[in-house]
């Protein structure tokens, strides 16, 4: 292949990568998936199906646009001098070596902000559909673990939800009327 081809194909093959990288983030709101999380009814398993879809095209998309680079990045070293083949490789190097760095730095940032982001639309959907969440223990238990919030030997399950409400920001839940009801 010549070093023009080469480009072309990678330039090709990238488009279609960002296609499907785009196409595997746009398929739902995160709105949506605060629905389900508190158990708003919905279409169960085509949820799934699309969740998986979408997986599947992120992948696609990735490896797209990899190999379209690669294709480019081979295309300019067909097209060096013989002698600046070497550098330009060693170059190539260093750019993979520093992308790998990036992406593993930027890997922490994004689930910090995407805990915080969770945090805040989980709130908001409480607050607004005034969700009795502490009702499930697996996901009062789920809520601690990303608040970084330990259970306690000493702790109840009221304690502790009360913990998980204070944490987020929420008011104290009123305790439900006991005995009679008057009419």
């Amino acid at each position: 292949m010549t070093p023009h081809l080469l480009a072309i194909v990678g330039l090709c093959l990238q488009i279609l990568g960002a296609f499907f990288r785009a196409k595997s983030v746009i398929w739902k709101a995160p709105r949506f998936f605060m629905r389900e999380l508190i158990g708003v009814p919905l279409e169960r398993y085509r949820t799934f199906r699309q969740y998986l879809a979408g997986r599947i095209e992120a992948i696609l998309g990735f490896l797209f646009l990899s190999v379209g680079a690669g294709f480019q990045m081979a295309g300019e070293v067909n097209r060096a001098a013989s002698g600046e083949a070497k550098g330009l490789l060693f170059w190539i190097a260093v750019a993979l070596l520093a992308i790998g760095a990036i992406a593993a730095a930027l890997y922490f940032v994004v689930r910090r902000l995407a805990k915080k982001i969770f945090l805040e639309i989980f709130v908001e959907q409480v607050r607004r559909r005034q969700w009795p969440f502490q009702e499930d223990p697996e996901l009062l238990r789920e809520l601690g673990e990303i608040l970084d919030l330990p259970r306690g030997e000493e702790d109840t399950v009221d304690t502790y939800q009360a913990k998980v409400r204070e944490r987020l920001g929420l008011p104290p839940r009123r305790p439900k009327p006991r005995g009679r009801r008057e009419v």
